[in-house]
């Protein structure tokens, strides 16, 4: 699918400090609504499942946890690819199965492309794009990503035989002279996979995107008794599930969903915080960051970034070349830093030649870290800032030797690929003619040839008539003059010699 163009790829060149202006202002924006929304009275939404924190159910604390495998669930539309459904699941020895359910409405940085409704990375730049973008709100790395339009999930679903769904309440919408027209009875029943779709796609008057996440976990609550069945699990998680796309690490799709089943699962919400509309509904919201940096302390420890302690570092991408989505490349060379990208944007200029990693502060840790986004980027320079600035901690700007270096690292990973293949394919071929080609045996000792008798050339050494060694005898005795006639005429077969072909 090609990224869709956003303004913020070509907008026109602006100066560092007008940069940083237009970046401060893209956060007050939503911070201002939000303060707005405070002042004219609108009362915080709150729902059972917004308890990233929450350790009631006496789990441990992950801050001390081991490994944590992680999965991002993208549901998309058919026709615009936007996330219309986003599902983070964790799994660890420890806290068993995480299930976080991410509001698409919730504002971030996308990496490349600026602030703007998460849902819309999918339509941007793939699975691949959200994936990005999930890891930068949260500051953890995933494994592996599963994407699908509502479509194909239905016929995931039906592939395993649908699923008994136990619906806790009515659902209705308005329709007709009553203005009331109900849709799905409450009460334990079976479903198709269109039907958990359109039970899942479903939202009632008056209702947001999060109202709908009762529902959400309801639906894996119930698919997870289904996947727990062997059959279907190996019908539908097997090494190439159905209606599916998966990318990064397609082994840990089996065992992640298939944990589902298990007693030590939680489902939680993305803390976040209303941002009232026109309307006053509540359709869009932006990041609670300090209830999620606590929710990811004690719930997603174990998928940080190795070594890194504390928040994330914020820093900031300027295009200092002018390619669209040049910082997303960015973001994904600075993979296993514990950073945060909060601002994307152009840089003063389209025609930097040489990456610069600017730096604000001269404490040894802050100058480490960009040593260790020079060596990550693999180009550039670090510079010491003589203007310290409270937003970001490092700011890239990204030079042609950005774009030169992922060029040619580009065709050396295509060269590998296609040696590797070129490999494989000789193998495959060396091994198909070793099975087509029979087995030759020893020179000596040729199929039919009969054992030479004692005493006659070519037996055992050592006995009467075998063959001194070399440099003694003639290895073979003269020929006898005037050799018998073979019995049989003089076109019958007879047995070779030894050696003989």
């Amino acid at each position: 699918m090609n990224r869709q163009v956003r303004p913020a790829d070509f907008a026109t060149p602006v100066s560092p400090w007008r940069a940083l202006i237009q970046r401060a202002g893209a956060g007050m924006v939503t911070i201002g609504v939000i303060a707005v929304a405070v002042l004219i009275g609108l009362a915080l939404w709150n729902s059972p499942l917004v308890q990233g924190d929450d350790t009631k159910d006496g789990s441990p604390d992950q801050t001390q946890a081991g490994e944590q495998d992680t999965l991002l669930w993208v549901r998309t539309n058919l026709s615009t690819g936007k996330a219309e459904g986003l599902t983070l699941f964790g799994k660890s020895s420890d806290l068993g199965t995480q299930v976080l359910f991410i509001p698409t409405g919730v504002y971030s940085l996308i990496p490349g492309i600026g602030t703007d409704q998460l849902g819309n990375a999918s339509q941007y730049g793939g699975a691949e794009l959200m994936a990005a973008a999930v890891e930068n709100l949260m500051g953890i790395h995933l494994d592996t990503v599963v994407s699908a339009s509502s479509e194909d999930i239905a016929a995931w679903i039906q592939a395993g035989g649908g699923v008994q769904v136990d619906v806790p309440t009515t659902l209705t919408s308005r329709s007709g002279s009553d203005g009331t027209r109900k849709i799905i009875d409450s009460g334990d029943q079976f479903m198709t996979g269109p039907e958990v779709m359109g039970y899942l796609s479903l939202i009632q008057q008056g209702e947001t995107e999060i109202d709908t996440f009762t529902r959400r976990e309801v639906v894996w609550k119930a698919l997870a008794k289904v996947l727990a069945k062997e059959d279907v699990a190996k019908t539908v998680l097997g090494d190439q599930p159905p209606h599916l796309t998966i990318d990064r690490d397609t082994a840990l799709v089996r065992p992640i969903l298939s944990s589902l089943a298990e007693e030590r699962t939680t489902y939680s919400v993305l803390p976040v915080k209303p941002v009232g509309n026109r309307s006053g509904e509540e359709t869009h919201y932006s990041p609670d960051w300090t209830a999620i940096r606590t929710m990811t302390e004690r719930r997603w420890a174990g998928s940080l970034p190795e070594g890194s302690t504390g928040a994330a570092r914020p820093i900031q991408i300027l295009n200092g070349v002018g390619e669209p989505g040049v910082g997303q490349k960015v973001d994904a060379r600075l993979a296993g830093l514990n950073l945060r990208v909060v601002v994307s944007e152009n840089a003063d200029t389209f025609s930097r030649q040489t990456t610069e990693v600017v730096v604000y502060a001269d404490d040894a840790q802050t100058r480490k870290l960009g040593e260790e986004i020079v060596a990550k980027l693999g180009v550039g320079r670090l510079v010491k800032s003589t203007q310290p600035q409270s937003v970001v901690d490092v700011s890239i700007v990204v030079g042609a030797d950005f774009l030169a270096a992922e060029a040619q690292r580009a065709a050396e990973a295509e060269a590998a690929a296609k040696a590797e293949q070129e490999r494989q394919a000789a193998e495959a071929a060396a091994a198909a003619q070793a099975a087509q080609t029979p087995p030759v045996a020893p020179a000596d000792v040729q199929p039919g040839a009969p054992t030479p008798p004692a005493g006659e050339p070519g037996s055992e050494p050592g006995t009467p008539g075998a063959p001194e060694a070399p440099g003694d005898a003639p290895a073979q005795a003269p020929a006898q003059p005037g050799p018998a006639p073979t019995p049989g005429g003089p076109d019958a077969a007879s047995p070779a010699a030894p050696g003989t072909p």
